[in-house]
C-alpha cells in the first residue's frame, strides 16, 4: 500500500511539473483511501484508527445559588479518567473503541492488539489500517509493533487533515450523544456507556444503509 503510494505521488508530481502545478499530496490521499475502500478485495480489511480522550468522570461536589435564584449542582471533573483506541470500518460500518491506560506507544501497542481481534479475523488475509501522524503512531516502538505482523499494513495521513479519517466523524457523534448528554461517576461508567454505543451504532448504520 505505502509504496503503490509513493508511485502515485511520484507520478502526480511529474504531470504538475510539467504544467508548473503545486503539488498537492492530499489530493493523492484522498483519492487513494477512497479506491480503496471501493475495490479492496473482499479478504482485505480497511479500519480508520485514532485515539479519543481523556474522558473524566464527574463528581458532584454541593449546591451553589444560580443567577436565577435556583439552586443547581456543581460539578467538577475527578483524576479518573479513560482514554480510547477506535478503530472504524467504513464497509461494515463497525465501531469499536478498547480503553487505554494512557498515550504512550506502549498503551498503543497493548489497545490495538484488542482491536485486531475485533477485526481482524480468520477471513481476512489483509488489515489496512489508517493513521494520522501523530507521534504515538510514528514511534520506533508503534511502527516495530506494526511491522512484527506480515498481514498489517498502515498508511499515515497528512499533517491537519482530520477529514480524511472517517472515524473522526464517529467521535464527533459520540460525543454528542454521550459525553453532552451524560454524567459518568466512575470509569466503568464511562467504558459501559461506550461499549452500549458502539453496538447502537453499528446497528443504526447498517439499518441506514440496509
Amino acid at each position: 500500500m505505502s509504496r503503490d503510494l509513493k508511485i502515485l505521488c511520484v507520478s502526480y508530481r511529474r504531470v504538475q511539473d510539467s504544467f508548473i502545478l503545486k503539488p498537492v499530496d492530499y489530493d493523492i490521499k484522498r483519492a487513494y483511501l477512497r479506491f480503496i475502500e471501493r475495490y479492496c478485495p473482499p479478504s482485505w480489511r480497511l479500519i480508520y484508527i485514532d485515539e479519543k480522550g481523556p474522558i473524566y468522570s464527574i463528581r458532584y461536589s454541593g449546591h451553589t445559588w444560580s443567577f436565577n435564584q435556583q439552586y443547581r449542582d456543581v460539578r467538577q471533573p475527578t483524576r479518573r479518567k479513560v482514554n480510547f483506541l477506535g478503530g472504524y470500518d467504513p464497509k461494515v460500518k463497525k465501531l469499536s473503541m478498547i480503553p487505554m491506560e494512557g498515550n504512550a506507544s506502549t498503551y498503543f501497542c497493548d489497545a490495538f492488539d484488542l482491536i485486531r481481534l475485533e477485526f481482524l479475523t480468520t477471513d481476512y488475509t489483509k488489515l489496512l489500517i489508517v493513521l494520522d501522524n501523530a507521534r504515538i503512531h510514528t514511534s520506533r516502538e508503534t511502527l516495530k509493533y506494526l511491522n512484527e505482523d506480515k498481514r498489517i499494513e498502515y498508511f499515515f495521513l497528512s499533517a491537519y487533515s482530520p477529514e480524511l479519517n472517517p472515524i473522526e466523524i464517529c467521535f464527533r457523534n459520540y460525543s454528542k450523544e454521550i459525553l453532552e448528554n451524560g454524567s459518568f461517576f466512575s470509569k466503568e461508567d464511562i467504558i459501559e456507556e461506550t461499549n452500549i454505543y458502539c453496538d447502537y451504532y453499528q446497528t443504526l448504520r447498517t439499518e441506514i444503509y440496509a
